[in-house]
């Protein structure tokens, strides 16, 4: 199966040094070959966006407010599931990225590479923004 994922031969020589990859699983059972999100490791990054709602942009509010200096960034986020995340509910805030974090939602494989030129450009241009409104500045 994993000769199925075309990600497969980036990492296999890695993957084959750490585990055992002959080896058959019982039907049903799954394995975790790379425990973190990371782009040499071959994870592919999706845009959750759709998934946002008040709830849980009041959760992650009340947690950024109390982080001094935290405008704008990037949460790596593991959670089990949405509606927990959203109670604030078993969930790992695994990396706090800041300002010139890479909007990682761009790797999506249904955006363009135009797309994601767009988003970084509408980035930095938010990132002016808090910086002229923290300045006083309009």
């Amino acid at each position: 199966m994993l000769e199925l994922n075309p990600r497969h031969r980036r990492q296999v020589k890695k993957l084959n040094c750490e585990m055992n990859l002959d080896e058959v699983l019982p039907r049903g059972e799954k394995k975790c070959l790379v425990p973190y999100g990371n782009h040499n490791r071959g994870t592919m990054f999706l845009d959750g966006r759709e998934s946002i709602s008040e709830k849980l942009e009041s959760t992650f509010d009340g947690i950024l407010h109390s982080i001094s200096g935290f405008y704008y960034g990037r949460l790596d986020i593991r959670y089990h599931s949405l509606t927990r995340l959203e109670r604030s509910e078993n969930f790992s805030i695994i990396e706090l990225n800041g300002a010139k974090s890479e909007p990682t939602h761009i790797y999506d494989p249904k955006h363009s590479f135009c797309y994601g030129q767009r988003e970084i450009g509408r980035h930095q241009r938010l990132m002016v923004d808090i910086v002229r409104a923290s300045m006083g500045v309009h």
